[in-house]
């Protein structure tokens, strides 16, 4: 980054550091020295392109404590918190499901990712016999990755489907990558210590195409959404479609992707964000209906005892945002994810952290989504929406790539 790229503008109050890029705005953790510090061209570029916060403040207190004191959401989903996602009644459920439980919830309610057919059946099982390589991303880092690079190229060395050697020749490339920094003795390196976003971004396209769905770039499906008097933009990293898109006159999606590095699993929120939480949920005022004396204080709480499972999965910031995206994205689900008897919504999408796969189910009704379009300053204390989510699949397990295989097939299919 150039002196003429960027603009040092000190923030005592909160102990951050904000950097002006070309006008977009990116906050990273102060640092004791006056001089500024190179940003990776990567963070460079994400932080252009998307704007989007990649990484938990070192001192998280001080910058939830400064989100607590805003009377407006912050205009992009990029921004966005568990604290703001929970302002509007939006929460994670206390247990994961299976995949095909999030998928079985869509096909019974609107339809949509029934049951495969038996073309698709051996579809499925052609690519799980020919994908053998199996291990976990974290066995990367603790034994010698030449032994699973050989394992990969012996794979490729079979006659395999054109789809399944794209997905493989990229699974090979990213641990070439990782073995090429193991190699530099853990220090900083021109390459970076972790692998980038866009090793990931790349390897699970490749893995969408395999399946016969088409990935598409998320700000090319940019949209806005007014909550409680604050028009918000959000951006995925991905969409993905199925390739009945190119028969329909408004194109829409099956799923909103949020890809992260492999360092955002397992950082989930520390005891002083939960403590804060709960403090901040229990003392905000919501607005109650006219005529409404019921009271659901007890219904949602975060205490010390009972946490979602994925809070201790997946860090806050990425939870905060992905909500968003399930929310404002609305629009571009289309109409074929409503259940006009029970007058809800049901919108799909994933997390993916390195190669670690989470399904996500974002279900509300109409009701409450008129209320946040609503002019209102604030949510009923009552009104609720959930998002289900799967445990995480490491798509270079054989046992979680053939359960993912399966599940995502599936999307395909439609009413």
């Amino acid at each position: 980054m150039t002196e003429k790229t960027k603009e040092r503008i000190p923030n005592s109050d909160f102990g951050i550091d904000q950097f002006i890029n070309n006008g977009n705005v990116r906050i990273r953790e102060s640092s004791s020295s006056s001089e500024d510090i190179d940003v990776p061209k990567e963070r460079h570029r994400k932080s252009m392109n998307r704007r989007k916060i990649s990484s938990i403040h070192t001192d998280q207190h001080d910058q939830i404590c400064a989100d607590f004191h805003s009377d407006l959401l912050p205009s992009c989903t990029s921004y966005w918190t568990l604290t703001y996602l929970e302002s509007l009644g939006v929460y994670y459920k206390y247990e994961a499901i299976s995949c095909h439980s999030i998928l079985d919830m869509v096909y019974e309610q609107t339809g949509m990712f029934g049951d495969l057919t038996s073309n698709q059946k051996e579809l499925v099982k052609k690519l799980q016999d020919q994908i053998e390589f199996s291990f976990n991303i974290s066995d990367l880092h603790r034994y010698n990755t030449e032994k699973y690079y050989r394992e990969i190229v012996e794979n490729l060395s079979k006659n395999l489907l054109s789809k399944v050697e794209d997905f493989t020749t990229s699974t090979a490339l990213m641990v070439h990558s990782q073995s090429r920094r193991d190699k530099c003795g853990g220090e900083i390196n021109k390459y970076g210590r972790d692998l980038s976003e866009a090793v990931f971004n790349d390897l699970f396209k490749s893995l969408v195409r395999m399946v016969n769905l088409v990935p598409g770039q998320g700000e090319e499906w940019k949209t806005q959404m007014t909550i409680l008097q604050q028009t918000v933009t959000s951006e995925s990293d991905i969409v993905i479609m199925t390739k009945h898109f190119v028969d329909s006159v408004s194109p829409s999606i099956v799923a909103v992707v949020s890809i992260e590095e492999e360092n955002k699993l397992y950082q989930g929120v520390n005891e002083s964000t939960c403590s804060l939480l709960k403090r901040h949920m229990n003392k905000r005022q919501f607005r109650r209906m006219d005529g409404d004396t019921s009271s659901s204080s007890n219904e949602y709480e975060i205490s010390d005892n009972r946490k979602p499972e994925i809070y201790k999965q997946v860090n806050q910031t990425v939870l905060g945002q992905h909500g968003g995206e399930l929310l404002v994205h609305a629009s571009a689900y289309g109409g074929r994810f409503a259940n006009k008897k029970k007058r809800c919504r049901l919108h799909p999408g994933m997390i993916v952290i390195g190669t670690q796969v989470i399904l996500t189910l974002l279900e509300f009704n109409y009701d409450h989504m008129d209320e946040l379009r609503k002019h209102n300053q604030s949510v009923n204390e009552n009104s609720r929406s959930w998002i289900y989510y799967s445990d995480p699949k490491d798509f270079l397990k054989k046992e979680d790539r053939d359960l993912l295989i399966e599940s995502f097939v599936r999307l395909s299919n439609q009413f």
